[in-house]
């Protein structure tokens, strides 16, 4: 099995990267039982502009933190997770499941 690319957030949180494009890297942590943190990362300020049409519902970026961030169940996970690689633009078959198994 490959080792997963990890990356840390503010407050020490680590998140397990699903993609990583020219626009940006997605990333997933687990918070709890029920809950996910998906990240995107965009790797420009214009490629933020872009993505914050298609992110009003997520925390935004402040100042010079370019990250969107939401909170979801294990329901929403990948369709959350479909919707960052759509917008970093990237075709990975790597899956939320796969990202936060073991």
């Amino acid at each position: 099995m490959a080792k997963k690319a990890k990356f840390d957030g503010p407050g020490g949180t680590s998140y397990t990267q699903i993609a990583k494009t020219s626009r940006g890297r997605l990333g997933v942590a687990r918070l709890n039982s029920n809950e996910v943190r998906v990240r995107i990362e965009p790797s420009s300020d214009e490629a933020a502009k872009k993505m914050s049409g298609n992110l009003k519902d997520w925390k935004q970026p402040e100042g010079k933190n370019r990250r969107f961030s939401t909170i979801v169940n294990g329901k929403e996970v990948e369709k959350t997770v479909k919707l960052g690689k759509k917008l970093i633009g990237s075709d990975t078959s790597m899956t939320a499941k796969a990202a936060l198994a073991g």
